[in-house]
C-alpha cells in the first residue's frame, strides 16, 4: 500500500515519541492527524527505540545511519544527516535504501540479518512535490520495496518498523493496523481546506403548469425571476449554486427533489407565489428541523422589508402526518418552501409584480441565505471576483466537468452542432469571468472584472 500525500496539503508532520510506548489508538483519540504511520525499530523487551529519532530537541535510540529524514519547520521534509542544524526533527534510517531515485542501502554502522529480512514493512519518503507513506502487502526484503517505490516516483526513502508494529492510516481508514504500543509515531495534518457552500433553489413550477394564475401575471415568470436573482448575489458572494430549472420548462416536483440530493446541498429553497386572497409573505419549514426553522427565520427577517409576513408555518400530511410537502419532506438539506406574495389580490402582489421587485426579493432571499451560512453581504463593488482558474475540462456529451482537478455538475452537456463546440455560457463564471442576462433585451454581457 503506497499513500501519496501532496506537500502543499500538508500544514504539519509530527513525531510522538513516548517511553514505553503509546498504540495507535491513543494516538488517534488524543491527537486526531490525518495520516499515522509507526516509526523507529525498537526494542520489544526494553520499550526503546533502537533506530535514531530527534523529537522536538529529544534524542532517543541509536544509529543505523547518520542520515535519514528531517523536519524542517512544520511540515517540510528533507533528506539529511542527524547533525543537520536547520532541522527540527529526525528520523534515521533503517537502513536508508533510497537516494536520488536509485537503490542504495546504506546500513551505517549496524547491519542487521534479521532486519534485512523478508517482513512486512513500512516506510517513509518523498520527492518534489509529495510526502509518501508504505506498507508492504506481503512479507519482502529491503531491496524489493526500494523497487516498488522507485515506480512510485520516490526520490528518497527509509525503512522504519515492521511486522505486527505495521500500522497506516488515513483518517479513520486502516490500511495496516498495529494494536502493539510503538514508542514513535510520525502524524500528518492536512490543512483545512475552505468548503465552497452549496445551495439548491426550487424554481416553482414552469412549462405546462404556470402555477397560480391572475392579475396578468404567471406564478412560473415570478418565480424564475426571483431565483436567478438570488442565484446571482450567492454566486458573487463564492455560493455554489443549482437551479431546478434555468428556464421555462416542464419540472415535475419528483426531478426537483432528485437533483436536489444529488446535488448534495448545504440548504435548499423553492420559490413558489401564493393564492388564495390572503396578503403577506410565508415561509414553511420542517415539522422537526430545527436547521430549516433557522433558515427560515433568516429569509422572513430579510424578506418581511418587502412585504408584510404571515408568519412561518409548518403543514403536515393529514393522513401519515409528516411534513405535506414533498420539497421539504424529501430533500435531503434543511429545506424550506417560501410565498412571496398572493398573485390573487390585486393589492399584495403589486409587491413583486415588476422585474425590479421581484430582484429585490431575491436579493433579500440571497441576504437570508448567506446570514445563514454565516457569509457576511457585501454590496456589488466590494465583493472579490474569483481569480482565474488553472484549467476547465469538459467532456461532450456529459454534464460533468472539473475545474483545477475537482469534478462538478452542469445542467446542460457540451455537445458538437454542425462542427461546432457549443458549452453553456454559465460556465464561463467558472474562469472568473462576470455573465449578466438582461432578460428584457435578452442578451447576455461576459466580461472580466478589474
Amino acid at each position: 500500500m503506497v499513500i501519496k500525500i501532496s506537500k502543499n496539503k500538508i500544514k504539519k508532520i509530527d513525531i510522538i515519541n513516548v517511553q514505553g510506548g503509546i498504540t495507535a489508538s491513543q494516538v488517534n483519540s488524543k491527537y486526531k492527524p490525518d495520516y499515522l504511520i509507526n516509526l523507529a525499530l525498537y526494542d520489544m523487551a526494553s520499550g526503546t527505540n533502537i533506530t535514531h529519532l530527534k523529537d522536538e530537541g529529544k534524542i532517543s535510540g541509536y544509529l543505523f545511519s547518520e542520515e535519514g529524514i528531517g523536519i524542517k519547520g512544520d511540515a517540510e521534509i528533507t533528506f539529511c544527516t542527524k547533525n543537520d542544524k536547520s532541522i527540527r526533527d529526525f528520523v534515521g534510517g533503517s537502513p536508508v535504501f533510497l537516494k536520488n531515485r536509485a537503490k542504495s542501502i546504506d546500513w551505517g554502522n549496524k547491519y542487521s540479518e534479521y532486519v534485512d529480512g523478508c517482513h512486512l514493512r513500512s516506510a517513509i519518503g518523498f520527492n518534489n512535490n509529495e510526502v509518501i507513506l508504505y506498507n508492504s502487502d506481503k512479507e519482502v526484503k529491503i531491496d524489493k520495496m526500494a523497487e516498488e517505490l522507485i515506480a512510485e516516483d520516490c526520490d528518497y526513502a527509509i525503512n522504519l518498523d515492521g511486522g505486527g508494529s505495521c500500522h497506516l492510516q488515513e483518517g479513520t481508514k486502516v490500511y495496516k493496523k498495529s494494536t502493539r504500543k510503538n514508542v514513535s509515531w510520525l502524524l500528518i495534518y492536512l490543512k483545512e481546506e475552505k468548503k465552497v457552500p452549496k445551495v439548491f433553489l426550487g424554481v416553482g413550477h414552469g412549462g405546462k403548469d404556470p402555477g397560480a394564475v391572475a392579475n396578468g401575471l404567471k406564478e412560473k415568470d415570478i418565480n424564475l425571476k426571483v431565483a436567478t436573482s438570488c442565484a446571482d448575489v450567492l454566486i458573487r458572494h463564492g455560493v455554489e449554486v443549482k437551479l431546478s430549472r434555468y428556464k421555462d420548462e416542464d419540472d415535475p416536483i419528483a426531478e426537483v427533489v432528485k437533483e436536489c440530493n444529488e446535488f448534495d446541498a448545504d440548504l435548499a429553497v423553492d420559490f413558489h407565489i401564493n393564492s388564495g386572497k390572503g396578503d403577506g409573505l410565508e415561509i414553511f419549514h420542517h415539522s422537526l428541523g430545527a436547521n430549516s426553522k433557522r433558515l427560515a427565520q433568516n429569509l422572513e427577517e430579510e424578506a418581511k422589508e418587502l412585504n408584510n409576513s404571515r408568519g412561518l408555518k409548518t403543514r403536515l400530511s393529514e393522513t401519515t402526518g409528516k411534513d405535506y410537502y414533498a420539497f421539504i419532506r424529501d430533500t435531503n438539506p434543511p429545506a424550506v418552501i417560501v410565498e412571496s406574495a398572493f398573485i390573487d389580490n390585486a393589492e399584495d402582489i403589486k409587491a413583486i409584480d415588476e422585474e425590479e421587485e421581484q430582484k429585490a426579493f431575491g436579493v433579500a432571499y440571497a441576504k437570508g441565505i448567506l446570514k445563514y451560512l454565516g457569509i457576511e453581504y457585501k454590496e456589488e463593488e466590494t465583493v472579490d471576483r474569483i481569480e482565474l482558474i488553472d484549467n476547465m475540462v469538459l467532456t461532450i456529451g456529459k454534464k460533468t466537468y472539473t475545474v483545477n482537478g475537482v469534478t462538478k455538475k452542469t445542467d446542460v452537456a457540451p455537445e458538437i452542432k454542425n462542427g461546432r463546440t457549443l458549452v453553456p455560457i454559465a460556465l464561463l463564471r467558472e474562469l472568473g469571468l462576470v455573465v449578466e442576462w438582461d432578460d428584457k433585451n435578452r442578451t447576455v454581457t461576459v466580461y472580466k472584472e478589474g
